[in-house]
């Protein structure tokens, strides 16, 4: 959202999560990301920053994917004060580093009525 937050909401243990995201550089002098640095909490969450050809030919089209794997551990961050985050670090003199806040859960699923 406009804030910074990245809301995955609730994912059922077992299950795998993914969602992409576009990013795009608006630096004319500097559409790249030089060398980035990927620090993510919780650790079990998987992202990348991977430069995309939107087949426009325009420079500094990213896609941030994330990813909550199917063998995540039962967790919660949900509330304010317990949100995860990911945070990215490049070469870029205007980006240096920039934070997501992290909202999500792995829930223990629904058990089977016996």
């Amino acid at each position: 959202d406009q804030h910074g937050l990245i809301d995955l909401g609730q994912t059922i243990r077992g299950t795998e999560k993914r969602v992409v995201l576009r990013v795009n550089i608006r630096d004319p002098k500097m559409p790249e990301l030089p060398e980035p640095v990927i620090d993510v909490e919780p650790k079990f969450v998987n992202v990348q920053l991977v430069p995309h050809n939107d087949g426009r030919g325009v420079p500094g089209c990213y896609l941030l994917e994330i990813a909550v794997p199917d063998t995540a551990p039962i967790c919660s961050h949900l509330r304010e004060d317990d949100l995860g985050y990911i945070r990215i670090r490049t070469a870029h003199p205007r980006i240096p580093e920039q934070v997501l806040d992290l909202r999500m859960a792995v829930t223990p699923g629904r058990s089977a009525a016996p």
